[in-house]
């Protein structure tokens, strides 16, 4: 399997239990999650950061079979998670004394986390300088499920293979997110599960509209007079999103031409630098984007 530079799909590591309390001054480890509430499928990105403060320049790296990172994920249960890949290799590291590393990692693809409810998560780090485990403080998560307002099923065009697109919206604290599903209608193969954009509370219905290469179109109400264009390929892979504004007497609205394809007609375009960022910090990577060899959420 394909090193990849720090993060990979990762297992929880025997005997972390016995990691003294004293220790945690050389190496720390940190753990932050972009939320705490998240719907089935979604990614979860967990950010980790390790600052070497034992005054010596470490080599993290695998030491008889033992990965030297990974993530322990516990259900409301009590059971661990167990991820999908358990024979994987991670590129060793240098981390020189006082620097510190950071890097962000989807947990979606790599452990089935299938369970609704509360979920703990910690990383941990092996040094064999010390021959020690070091963990970060447990974070909580919980996954539920969102209310689907949309469901459609279609054939991949030149494969014979179908995929169902779902709408959802999902209710945060201090916002309502719409969400995008693409996956097998009688399978359990999920291509992606991604917000795209806020949707206004009361807003009109998301308007969704399928072109000649059964793509899907989708605008929705993000704002008063703002309006986000997401389109969505049946492997998931989200090839455009754009905002457009209100002119008087012009609302966008999704257009199927004569020759099968799709447009917005009316409103007006606007540009990146005119967007606001409390619209646009919900735009998040493509359906597509994974960590290198990791496979798809089952």
């Amino acid at each position: 399997m394909r090193p990849c530079r720090f993060l990979a799909p990762l297992i929880f590591l025997a005997g972390i239990l016995g990691l003294a309390a004293g220790a945690a001054a050389q190496v720390q480890v940190e753990l932050k999650l972009s939320r705490r509430l998240y719907i089935l499928y979604e990614p979860i990105f967990a950010t980790v950061t390790v600052t070497n403060y034992s005054g010596q320049d470490l080599r993290l790296e695998e030491d008889g079979g033992r990965q030297w990172f990974g993530f322990e994920i516990n259900t409301s249960d009590g059971r661990l998670l167990v991820p999908f890949e358990a024979d994987y290799k991670i590129s060793p590291l240098t981390l020189r004394a006082g620097d510190r590393v950071t890097r962000k990692l989807d947990l979606t693809p790599l452990f089935p986390i299938r369970d609704f409810g509360q979920h703990r998560l910690r990383a941990t780090i092996f040094a064999r300088d010390f021959g020690r485990f070091f963990s970060s403080a447990y974070q909580a998560f919980d996954l539920t499920e969102g209310r689907t307002v949309m469901r459609q099923t279609v054939g991949k065009p030149g494969s014979g293979e179908l995929r169902e697109y779902q709408l959802l919206t999902h209710s945060l604290p201090d916002r309502l997110l719409l969400y995008v599903r693409v996956r097998e209608p009688q399978g359990t193969l999920v291509y992606g599960t991604r917000p795209i954009g806020r949707l206004l509370p009361a807003a009109v219905e998301p308007q969704t509209m399928l072109d000649r290469g059964n793509n899907l179109h989708i605008l929705h109400m993000a704002a008063p007079r703002a309006y986000f264009y997401t389109q969505v390929t049946p492997d998931g892979e989200r090839v455009a999103q754009e905002i457009f504004v209100e002119r008087t007497g012009s609302r966008p609205t999704l257009a199927r031409l004569g020759d099968g394809r799709v447009e917005v007609r009316g409103g007006r375009l606007q540009t990146p630098a005119e967007a606001d960022p409390a619209l646009v910090q919900d735009g998040i990577p493509a359906l597509s984007e994974r960590p290198p060899g990791v496979p798809k959420a089952r």
